[in-house]
């Protein structure tokens, strides 16, 4: 599909091999379970109270500039919880760190929008099916795009964020993922925002990424996770 197998969206099952993304992992090379577990709550987390300042803030920002683990585990909860992100750092690898990200289905998306025509008349015409896959390729490479950038706000020695974007399987509590790739911070700062989309962003700047668009339309749909035993070890644990 691309030249270069580490750029753009590999197909699944059409036109390439999947690149496996492989979640970051602690440094004792275990995800974070626990910050998995209460993914599908999200939205009803109560904040987490602000870390006092004083002699101890100076020595917790050494801890951050050098990524230790729960130091930037803990940063990221707090910084993605006041923000009400729909988001989890789930491991810590030296410069990395692996985010989840949960979004919802297509039926959020309206089913008609507004148009002008002449003489500023206003009408409104059914969303196609082609453009309602378009938005929500939006969305969903949107929240991975808006969670590396709060990581990489928040803590200044992580250079790489491995985005792991999932939804509510339909008919159970399980999770089934959507997007998996990989965005570091010097790509991200050299773009110029106001010409280029979220889709663009994991298209352009995104390294082994994994996703699968069905049809003429390019419909995002769940990724096969059988030969993706990281990422289905990742999931397996997120309840609804």
């Amino acid at each position: 599909m691309h030249a270069d197998p580490s750029r753009g969206c590999q197909v699944q099952g059409l036109a390439a091999v999947p690149v496996p993304v492989g979640a970051s992992r602690s440094r004792s090379g275990v995800v974070r379970a626990e910050s998995l577990v209460a993914l599908g709550s999200l939205h009803r987390r109560p904040p987490r109270p602000v870390a006092p300042a004083g002699a101890g803030l100076k020595a917790a920002y050494a801890r951050l500039v050098v990524n230790d683990e729960e130091t930037v585990l803990a940063t990221l909860a707090h910084v993605l919880a006041a923000a009400d992100s729909p988001a989890a750092a789930v491991g810590v690898d030296h410069r990395e760190v692996t985010l989840v990200v949960v979004v919802p289905d297509p039926s959020v998306l309206p089913e008609e929008y507004p148009v002008t025509g002449i003489g500023g008349r206003v009408a409104v015409r059914p969303v196609s099916g082609a453009l309602a896959a378009s938005w929500y390729r939006q969305l969903v490479a949107g929240h991975a795009v808006l969670a590396a950038r709060q990581a990489f706000a928040a803590c200044p020695g992580i250079d790489v964020g491995v985005l792991v974007v999932l939804r509510r399987r339909p008919g159970d509590e399980g999770a089934e993922v959507l997007l998996a790739t990989r965005l570091a911070r010097s790509r991200l700062d050299r773009l110029h925002w106001a010409a280029v989309t979220a889709w663009d962003v994991v298209e352009t700047v995104g390294d082994h990424t994994l996703c699968a668009v069905a049809g003429e339309v390019r419909a995002l749909a769940p990724l096969d996770l059988a030969d993706q035993p990281e990422l289905a070890d990742l999931v397996g644990v997120v309840r609804f």
